[in-house]
């Protein structure tokens, strides 16, 4: 999968409306982040609407993009490895008319339960330095509210981030789009002989069009120097084997003087 640029070729200015798949990923990735600040700003008590970095907007929670900011490198991560990782299905993603990439449910749904929990758990430290922060700058005490249960899609966990991992999310086959028990796979049962017999095509196909080329060159290989005196020490060897050959059986070889003669005698 290829990642490309984070502007969006519908909106130019813009990553929103993502045009290509590993785009989509990332910005369905940001939206968790984001979610997960503001359940986070407002566990604190912290209104996730008014931000000190990103300018007020009705349109956006400007203080949880702020917080976001701090974890984007943890989300960066996640969506690196699982690029890496994981081999996806076409039909995971979908294209509208207007040419924007969107993520399928079959996908969506596993990225949420495999990001949120580890998203949580990272903006737990952020949120704690911006209400302290926060309480330094005042003059009278602030009061935190601490949520007691965690969410329900992931457990809060306290200790650095660096060593916070998030569970392997299935693989998907790259034929059908069944899910795979084994992580390590991409394709499944079903589909693999028939994907063996057009990797096999390909390949051959991919072959006789490179061949094709490299006789068609004036830097031939085939009627390199080199090539033409390995063809030469081959030839001669043949040669002098098949002389080898008739010489201990007693025959003549054919075509020879006497081999002509004989036939000429039995006339």
């Amino acid at each position: 999968m290829r990642v490309g640029g984070r502007r969006s070729a519908l909106t130019i200015t813009s990553p929103r409306l993502a045009t290509t798949p590993a785009q989509a990923v990332i910005n369905y990735v940001y939206a968790l982040a984001e979610f997960a600040c503001t359940i986070a700003l407002r566990a604190a008590g912290l209104d996730p609407d008014l931000g000190w970095l990103h300018r007020d907007a009705p349109y956006r929670a400007s203080a949880a993009l702020d917080a976001q900011e701090a974890i984007r490198p943890v989300a960066d991560a996640f969506v690196l490895d699982l690029i890496r990782t994981r081999t996806f299905s076409r039909r995971e993603f979908g294209e509208l008319r207007s040419g924007q990439v969107r993520l399928s449910s079959s996908l969506a749904r596993p990225l949420a339960h495999g990001a949120l929990p580890m998203l949580e758990s990272a903006v737990q430290p952020v949120v704690q330095e911006i209400v302290r922060v926060l309480a330094a700058s005042s003059g009278s005490p602030v009061r935190v509210r601490s949520r007691k249960a965690p969410m329900k899609l992931g457990v809060v966990q306290s200790g650095p981030i660096l060593k916070q991992r998030s569970e392997r999310i299935a693989s998907a086959c790259r034929m059908c789009g069944v899910v795979l028990d084994d992580t390590e796979r991409s394709i499944c049962d079903e589909c693999l002989p028939d994907y063996d017999r057009e990797r096999t095509e390909k390949l051959s196909a991919a072959g006789k069009a490179t061949l094709a080329v490299m006789r068609a060159s004036p830097d031939d290989p085939a009627y390199s120097e080199e090539a033409r005196r390995k063809r030469a020490e081959t030839s001669r060897a043949t040669s002098s084997a098949m002389r080898a050959w008739d010489g201990s059986t007693g025959r003549a070889t054919p075509g020879s003087t006497s081999a002509r003669s004989c036939r000429g005698s039995r006339r």
